[in-house]
C-alpha cells in the first residue's frame, strides 16, 4: 500500500480468481492489464494472468499522495460526473479514484492529452456526457453545473448504454427516475425491442432521480 493506504500490488493466493481480484480492489480487467504491461488478463494460449505466487501491480505508476484531494460534483445517483484536480493528480490517480481508464479520459476530455501532465485547477469529465456512444446519440439538457437532467431518445438506443453515457450506476436506477404513476410496469417509457432493451426514439426520459418523469 502506498502512505495514503491504497492498495498497489497484490500477490495471488490459492483460489483467487480474476473476477475476485478485480471486484475486491474495485478495478478493471483493462486496468489491471495496462497496470502490468499486458494486453489482456483472460486466458489465451494456454497462459493464465493469475498464478498463484505471482505478484501482480494494482496501479500502473505509484500515486502522488497528493492526489485525490480536489473538488467532485456529482449526479443525483451519486455518481462523480466532474472532477476538479489538485497538484498531484494525474491519469493514474483518476482512473484508480474514479475507475475510468486514460484512454476513456482522453476521450471524454479532448483538451488533455497523455504525455502532458494534468494542470491543477482541471475540471475533468468522469463519464462520456457530451462524448455520443453506440447505442446513446441523442440529444440531453443540463443543469448549470454541467450534471445531466433529461435525455431524448435515438434510434439504437439501449437502456444500458444511456446509463453509462450519463454516469447513471445502474439501468435499475435508470428506471427509477422513470417509474409509471399507475400500473404494474417498471417504468413509463416504451421499447423497441424489450429484450435487447432498446428504447423507442423520440422519449424525453429523466436523467435525474430527484427530478424524476412520472407518467
Amino acid at each position: 500500500m502506498d502512505t495514503n493506504g491504497i492498495p498497489t500490488g497484490y500477490t495471488i493466493e490459492p483460489g483467487d480468481t480474476l473476477g475476485g481480484i478485480t471486484y475486491r480492489f474495485g478495478i478493471t480487467e483493462e486496468q489491471l492489464a495496462e497496470a502490468n504491461k499486458v494486453a489482456f488478463t483472460y486466458e489465451k494460449g494456454n497462459v493464465y494472468f493469475v498464478r498463484t505466487g505471482a505478484y501482480i501491480q494494482l496501479q500502473k505508476n505509484p500515486v502522488d499522495s497528493r492526489s485525490g484531494r480536489g473538488t467532485s460534483v456529482s449526479n443525483s445517483f451519486g455518481q462523480a460526473v466532474y472532477y476538479t484536480t489538485v497538484d498531484g493528480d494525474s491519469f493514474d490517480s483518476l482512473g484508480y479514484q474514479f475507475r475510468c481508464t486514460t484512454d476513456q479520459l482522453l476521450r471524454w476530455n479532448t483538451t488533455l492529452t497523455a504525455d502532458r501532465p494534468i494542470p491543477p485547477g482541471t475540471k475533468v469529465r468522469l463519464v462520456p456526457g457530451e462524448v455520443t456512444i453506440e447505442g446513446a446519440h441523442g440529444t440531453f439538457t443540463a443543469d448549470a453545473d454541467g450534471i445531466p437532467l433529461t435525455y431524448t431518445t435515438a434510434p439504437g438506443d439501449t437502456e444500458r448504454q444511456v446509463a453509462f453515457r450519463f454516469g447513471v450506476p445502474e439501468v435499475a436506477d435508470l428506471e427509477r427516475a422513470n417509474r409509471p404513476v399507475t400500473g404494474t410496469s417498471t417504468v413509463w417509457y416504451s421499447f423497441a425491442d424489450l429484450s435487447s432493451g432498446e428504447l423507442a426514439p423520440g422519449q424525453t426520459i429523466s436523467l435525474d432521480l430527484t427530478k424524476p418523469i412520472h407518467r
